[in-house]
């Protein structure tokens, strides 16, 4: 599932993908230049979760 996702955010040009010269290969991701784009709406969505917290995590609370 997770490599799916990543390819998917490849193909978007949102991420890219950096094969490293490993044995056995590995391969490290980064946001390109357009990912780049979406950090302010990231940390408003990471805002937007601390503020509602207690909220959030109330309605997890099994009674």
């Amino acid at each position: 599932m997770l490599s799916k996702e990543l390819q998917e955010l490849e193909v978007n040009g949102i991420i890219t993908r950096l094969p490293l010269a490993t044995k056995p290969i590995t391969v490290s991701y980064e946001l390109s230049e357009y990912g780049k784009t979406l950090v302010p709406v990231i940390h408003i969505m990471g805002a937007w979760g601390r503020n509602h917290r207690k909220k959030i995590i109330g309605s997890l609370k099994v009674n």
